[in-house]
């Protein structure tokens, strides 16, 4: 009985792991015309609740499009976002955000920051 207990549980440990990637998951990264309304879902859901209006960490403002562009100026958010050099790693103390929206970013900014 004690046999069959471990061949059942080594069966559905192997069964239960996967792999499968960022793409297959999401769906691709879709970084075709991303505009402020692209990034700023982003910005909420891993910035906003330590750099905003109340709260600005590091001088680091991203709840208004005009503060999202101006943090974009400098530099540093791109630096910050994509674990360069520096700069403190953002999110901080945490691990770096997924490619997607890492390259939703970046290309906001390489864009000019539409709005």
């Amino acid at each position: 009985m004690k046999k069959i207990l471990i061949i059942i549980w080594f069966i559905s440990l192997l069964t239960s792991c996967t792999y499968d990637s960022e793409e297959a998951l999401y769906g691709k990264c879709d970084t075709l015309n991303v505009s402020y309304s692209t990034v700023r879902p982003i910005f909420e859901a891993n910035c906003i609740s330590c750099h905003n209006q109340s709260i600005n960490n590091k001088g680091i403002i991203l709840d208004t499009y005009n503060d999202a562009v101006e943090a974009a100026e400098t530099e540093r958010l791109r630096k910050a976002i994509n674990h360069l050099p520096g700069v403190t790693p953002m999110p901080y103390l945490m691990d770096k955000l997924p490619a997607c929206p890492v390259l939703k970013v970046t290309v906001w900014i390489d864009n000019g920051t539409p709005q």
